[in-house]
This record gives C-alpha cells, structure tokens and sequence, in this order.
C-alpha cells in the first residue's frame, strides 16, 4: 500500500480529471459563518493539486497551499502560474512550515483522515491564530440509488479501500480534534 504522501503520484492527470471540485456555496457559508473575507489568509492543508484552492483564490483570498506529494504539487503550481494569491509549500499537515500564528484559517478538503491527528493537531495550534477557525469539507458519495449503493458493497471489498475510507472518520473524531472548539456541522451546501 501507498502512503498517504505518493498515493496519487501516478495518477494525477485523472484526479485533475475526474475529481470533483468544492461549490461556490462553501464560500458564502464561510462569508456568514466564520467572517471569511478577501484579507483572510488560507492554509489549504494536503492541497493535491489545489482544486480546493481554487474558491480561496476565485474569492480573493491568499492561499498557502500545503502537499507533500511532489507530482500532486507541481501539478497545482502550472494551474496557478503566476498567480500571486497562490503559494505552493512542500509539507505535511503534521510539519508545514508556515509561521506560528499566520493562518486565519486552515482548509482540509477530503484530506483529513489521511493525518496523523495528534501531531497535526499541534502543528495546527501552532500556525493558526488565537481566533482562527478550521474548516474540513468532504465530497461524500449519496447512495441514493441501486448503482452508487453497489459501487460502495464493491469499494467495500477492497481492503485498501477500508483503510483509507473518510467514512472511518466519526463526528466524534472530528470533535475531538477541535477541542476546546466547538464544531459547527453541515450536511450540504
């Protein structure tokens, strides 16, 4: 099995594919929920190759994108050439580099689960500021119908799979990695 850091280094042309990207609802949610606006400074933790990014950029935002896998990475870079709100940082979410208390706010978008949490939990303590907020976003599959409900029993047959799933992540693990915070919970947008 792959670590979590080279997992996707063959396969990035089908990620900038078929991966799908975040709606624009998330960022009026973050408008109104958490005051997100054009000077607030985003770390896009365990960014691949920033399809995330993408609505901190498109908003305005300064966004610090943090991967550690070079091929997801320097993928991201020739999306956003030249452009100055998008920084590319070799790291992990465990060791960023970023400064201590720069980030108004930290992103994960389908990243999470793929982390150490205790010591991400550190490092995200360290680089976020005292009134920061941290936001992680998943796209979640709605088996709603015959074919996604036999595509997950098929997925469910790969061992890979069950290991690395974000559906291993609980509510419960999320809190806890907040506290003291509280979470603020979503569904949809």
């Amino acid at each position: 099995m792959k670590t979590s850091a080279t997992r996707f280094s063959d396969s990035v042309e089908e990620y900038i594919k078929y991966r799908p990207g975040y709606p624009q609802q998330v960022i009026e949610i973050l408008k109104e929920e958490i005051d997100l606006n054009p000077r607030s400074i985003i770390a896009d933790i365990g960014s691949g190759t920033g399809i995330s990014s993408a609505l901190f950029v498109n908003n305005g935002n300064k966004v610090l994108a943090v991967e550690p896998n070079r091929e997801m990475r320097e993928a991201a870079e020739l999306i956003y050439l030249n452009n100055s709100n998008f920084t590319s940082i070799n790291g992990t979410a465990q060791q960023t580099s970023l400064p201590q208390h720069s980030i108004d706010i930290i992103f994960c978008a389908q990243a999470f689960h793929w982390f150490n949490t205790t010591e991400t939990k550190i490092e995200f303590s360290r680089i976020l500021q005292p009134n920061g907020d941290m936001v992680f976003v998943w796209n979640v599959r709605k088996d709603e119908n015959d074919f996604q409900k036999d595509y997950e029993t098929i997925l469910r047959h790969i061992p890979e799979y069950n290991k690395v799933t974000h559906k291993n992540i609980s509510d419960e693990d999320i809190s806890d990695f907040f506290a003291p915070k509280r979470i603020h919970k979503k569904n949809s947008c």
